[in-house]
C-alpha cells in the first residue's frame, strides 16, 4: 500500500469511530470518553470485514465461483444493515467489559500519570523530611496523650517547634489554628500564638520572571525596586513608581508611588504539597485519636487549606480590598486604592501608604495628644462594627501588623487576603448578641447562641446553662474580648460545637481588637467601646421605612400562613385518621416509584425482545430472505440486537453508578 492509501484508511477508520462513539452516547444514554469511545469505533471498523465476509457466505448473497452477487440489491442492504448493528453491538459489549472493569475516571490518561507521578515523588520526599522533623521533636509520642489534659502545653510546645521547623505553610497553618479557640484547648492555643515566620527574600530574577509572564512589558509601566520591602511565606512586597497616562505642568508623565506584591515562583507547587501532606496527617490523627475527632483536626486544616489556595489567587484579594473599601467609605478608616490594570493572580499592584503599622508606631502615637488617641480606638471599632453588622463584609485578619496609622493621625488597613462575610440574619443575631451583652441579658445572649449553632445533637439544658454562666462572667467584668471569647469558646469546645466559621471570624475579630486599642489608647475599655459601638450601629440601622415594608411583607406572609393553616392542619388530620398519606409523602413516593420504573420497564421490555427473538429462531420454514435464511430468522436477528442494545444500556448505566 502506498503512503495515501494507509492515510485515506487511518482516515476513515477515524470517521468510522467517532461515528460508532456518537451513536454509543446515543444508546448507552451516559457519557463516553473520546478514548473508549474511539475503542468502540475501532473495533466496529476491524470487525466489519471479516463480519461481512461471513455473513455473505452464509447467506449465500455471493457465488463462490464467480463471486457475482446473487441476491437483490434489497437483500444485500438489509444483510450488510443487520451485520452492521451487530458489530456495532459487539463494540458496545466491549466498552461495558472495559466500564466494569475499570470504571470511567478511574485510569488516569498518560499526561496526568506522569504529572501525578511527579508530584508524588516531590511529596513522598516532602513527607520523609516532615517525618524526621516530627520524630526528632518527640511529637509522634506526645500525641498519645491528651492536648486537652496536663499534657497540653508539652504537646503545644513540641508542635511548635515541629511546624517552625516544617516550612512556611505549616508555620501559617498554625497562626491561624491558634486563633481557634472554639476547637483548640487554651494550651494549645497559648503555644501556637508564638509561632513567627521569618522568609528569606527571594531573588530578584525571579521575581522579574514571574512580572514578565503575568505583566508582559511592565517595565514601561512600572519602576520596581530590586531590594524588597517586606517578604512572607507566599508573596514579596517591592516598592514601585507607577507611570500614568496623566501629565504635569511640565508635561511629563505622572508617577504614582506603590507597592507591588509578587507571588513567589513556586508558591504554587510547594502550597499544594504541603496542604496535601496537612490534610493526610490530619485524617491519620483523626482515626487514631478520639481528641483529634473531637477538635476537629480535620476539618480545621480543610478550612485552612481551601483559604490558603484561595489566597493564592491575588483576584480575590483585590475584590476584598473593593468590598471593605465600600463597607468602610463612610467611616475615617480606608483601605489602599488597587491598580486593576497592573493587577493579575499572582501580582497585585496597589497605593502605597505612608506611615507605620500599629505593633511599630509606638514611637508616632508618643506625639499624638491623648484625645486623638481615644478617637482613633473609637473610630477603629466603629469601622470595625459597621462591616460586621452593616454591611456584612469584614476584614478576618486584623492585628497591630495590618493597621497603619499616618503622618496625618488616620488609619489604613492592609492584608485583606482573608475578609469575612455575613447574610442579613446573621448580621442581627450577631447585633442581638452583642446588644444582649450590653444589657446584661443572659437569657436573650444564650437564645440567640443557640441560634446562631448549626443542626446537631447536643445536650441543650447543659448547654443553656454553661452559656448561661459563661455570660454571667462576661457582663460581670471579663467582657468582650479575648478572654470574655476563650470563655464562649470553652463552653463550645466542652459541647463538642463549633460556631459557623464566618461568625467565629467575626466575633474574634472584635475580640483581637483588643491588641489594636490597647496601642493606640492604652486607657481604652474594649466593653465600653463595643457597647458605645453597637448602640450607635443600632441607631443607625433602625430605618423606619425599612422596618415599615419588612413588617408589611412579614405581616401578610404570617396572615396568609394564619388563613389557611386551619384547612391545612384539618386536612393533615383527616388523611392520617383515614390512613391516607399526605401529598409530600405521596411526591416522595411517586419519585421513588419513577425512579425504579425507569430502570425496571428497559429491563422488562429487552427480555420480551430477547424472548421473541428465540422464539422466531424456533419458527420452521416460512418465506426465505436468501437461498439459506428465512425471513424469521432475520426477524429474530434484528430483534435480538434490539433487546441486546437494551440490556447493555442497562448493564452500562448500573456499572456507571456504582
Amino acid at each position: 500500500m502506498n503512503p495515501l492509501t494507509w492515510v485515506l484508511a487511518l482516515v476513515t477508520a477515524l470517521a468510522v469511530a467517532s461515528l460508532a462513539r456518537f451513536v454509543a452516547r446515543r444508546l448507552l444514554g451516559a457519557p463516553v470518553g473520546w478514548a473508549r469511545g474511539l475503542v468502540v469505533g475501532l473495533v466496529f471498523y476491524l470487525l466489519l470485514s471479516p463480519m461481512l465476509t461471513r455473513a455473505a457466505s452464509a447467506a449465500a448473497l455471493v457465488d463462490a465461483a464467480t463471486l457475482e452477487l446473487t441476491a437483490s440489491p434489497e437483500v444485500t442492504v438489509a444483510v450488510i444493515l443487520l451485520v452492521l448493528v451487530w458489530a456495532f453491538l459487539l463494540g458496545v459489549a466491549l466498552l461495558l467489559l472495559a466500564e466494569m472493569l475499570a470504571p470511567t475516571g478511574s485510569v488516569r490518561d498518560p499526561i496526568t500519570w506522569v504529572r501525578d507521578a511527579i508530584a508524588a515523588r516531590r511529596r513522598t520526599r516532602r513527607y520523609v523530611q516532615v517525618g524526621a522533623i516530627v520524630t526528632r521533636h518527640g511529637l509522634r509520642r506526645l500525641l498519645r496523650g491528651d492536648p486537652r489534659g496536663a499534657d497540653g502545653t508539652r504537646i503545644g510546645r513540641a508542635l511548635v517547634e515541629v511546624l517552625q521547623d516544617s516550612g512556611v505553610t505549616f508555620v501559617k497553618f498554625g497562626q491561624v489554628a491558634s486563633t481557634r479557640g472554639d476547637l483548640l484547648p487554651p494550651a494549645l492555643v497559648t503555644e501556637l500564638a508564638t509561632l513567627q515566620s521569618s522568609v528569606a527574600p527571594e531573588p530578584w530574577d525571579r521575581i522579574a520572571a514571574v512580572l514578565d509572564a503575568e505583566l508582559p512589558g511592565w517595565r514601561d509601566r512600572l519602576r520596581v525596586e530590586e531590594d524588597p520591602l517586606a517578604a512572607a511565606s507566599i508573596a514579596q512586597v517591592h516598592r514601585a513608581r507607577l507611570v500614568t497616562d496623566e501629565v504635569d505642568d511640565d508635561g511629563r508623565p505622572v508617577e504614582l508611588r506603590v507597592v507591588v506584591k509578587v507571588q513567589r515562583p513556586d508558591a504554587r507547587e510547594q502550597v499544594s504539597v504541603d496542604v496535601d501532606i496537612l490534610q493526610r496527617l490530619a485524617r491519620t490523627l483523626t482515626s487514631r485519636a478520639a481528641w483529634a475527632r473531637d477538635m476537629d483536626v480535620e476539618g480545621l486544616v480543610a478550612g485552612f487549606s481551601t483559604a490558603l489556595v484561595e489566597e493564592l489567587d491575588y483576584r480575590r484579594e483585590a475584590e476584598n480590598m473593593r468590598l471593605v473599601a465600600a463597607a468602610t467609605a463612610s467611616s475615617d478608616v480606608r483601605v489602599p486604592v488597587v491598580h486593576d490594570a497592573e493587577s493579575t493572580a499572582r501580582v497585585v499592584v496597589m497605593e502605597e501608604v505612608e506611615g507605620v503599622t500599629l505593633d511599630r508606631g509606638a514611637a508616632f502615637l508618643a506625639t499624638l495628644p491623648a484625645q486623638r488617641r481615644a478617637e482613633l480606638a473609637r473610630t477603629l471599632m466603629a469601622s470595625v462594627l459597621h462591616q460586621i453588622l452593616v454591611t456584612g463584609v469584614f476584614h478576618a485578619d486584623l492585628h497591630p501588623g495590618n493597621v497603619v496609622v499616618t503622618p496625618d493621625a488616620r488609619l489604613v488597613l492592609l492584608d485583606l487576603g482573608s475578609v469575612g462575610v455575613l447574610d442579613r440574619e446573621l448580621r442581627e443575631l450577631i447585633l442581638g448578641l452583642l446588644a444582649a451583652f450590653d444589657a446584661e441579658d443572659n437569657e436573650t445572649a444564650v437564645t440567640l447562641l443557640l441560634r446562631l449553632l448549626p443542626p446537631g445533637e447536643y445536650d441543650a439544658y447543659a448547654l443553656r446553662r454553661d452559656l448561661g454562666a459563661a455570660m454571667t462572667v462576661i457582663a460581670g467584668g471579663a467582657g468582650v474580648g479575648s478572654a470574655g471569647l476563650a470563655l464562649l469558646f470553652d463552653v463550645f469546645r466542652t459541647h463538642r460545637l463549633a460556631l459557623p466559621p464566618h461568625v467565629a471570624g467575626a466575633l474574634r475579630t472584635v475580640g483581637s481588637l483588643q491588641g489594636c486599642l490597647a496601642i493606640l489608647d492604652p486607657g481604652a475599655d474594649l466593653a465600653d467601646l463595643v457597647r458605645s459601638g453597637t448602640r450607635q450601629v443600632a441607631k443607625d440601622l433602625v430605618d423606619l421605612d425599612e422596618v415599615r415594608g419588612l413588617a408589611v411583607s412579614r405581616g401578610i406572609a404570617l396572615g396568609s400562613l394564619a388563613t389557611s393553616a386551619p384547612g391545612v392542619i384539618d386536612a393533615g388530620v383527616r388523611s392520617l385518621a383515614l390512613g391516607r398519606p399526605t401529598r409530600s409523602v405521596v411526591g416522595g413516593l411517586a419519585g421513588i416509584a419513577r425512579a425504579a420504573m425507569a430502570e425496571l420497564v428497559p429491563t422488562i421490555v429487552a427480555g420480551i425482545l430477547v424472548l421473541a427473538a428465540v422464539m422466531l429462531f424456533a419458527v420452521p420454514g416460512g418465506p426465505m430472505l436468501t437461498q439459506t435464511i428465512s425471513w424469521a430468522t432475520y426477524l429474530a436477528a434484528f430483534v435480538g440486537a434490539a433487546g441486546t442494545a437494551l440490556v447493555l444500556r442497562v448493564l452500562f448505566r448500573q456499572a456507571a453508578a456504582t
